[in-house]
């Protein structure tokens, strides 16, 4: 499940989905914080500060424990108003259906 979320957030089609109609130029660039970046960033959103999530997330990609300024939260705000909501209800409906098949 996990290697076909990857799979799927790091493909063009989900890209096309995820830029919201009024940014069609969305994710195209590689940039500090880009799609898959951003959207496994919202997954793992709990209750605590934005930007202390941020650090950790990126710390995390960078392969170390050490709290890594890899974007500020307004560039994650802006990275955040560019993404269509549909791709995420994709998302979750790739998830319910892979579950879907593992239940009894």
């Amino acid at each position: 499940l996990l290697l076909d979320l990857a799979q799927t957030i790091r493909s063009e089609p989900f890209a096309r989905l995820a830029r919201h109609p009024d940014c069609p130029q969305a994710f195209t660039r590689q940039r500090q914080l880009p799609l898959p970046a951003l959207i496994a960033t919202l997954l793992c959103m709990r209750a605590s500060s934005q930007q202390r999530l941020l650090d950790s997330v990126f710390g995390a990609m960078r392969g170390t424990a050490d709290m890594v300024r890899g974007v500020s939260d307004r560039a994650f705000a802006k990275a955040r108003s560019h993404l269509h909501m549909p791709a995420l209800s994709a998302l979750n409906d790739q998830v319910l259906a892979h579950a879907g098949r593992f239940q009894s």
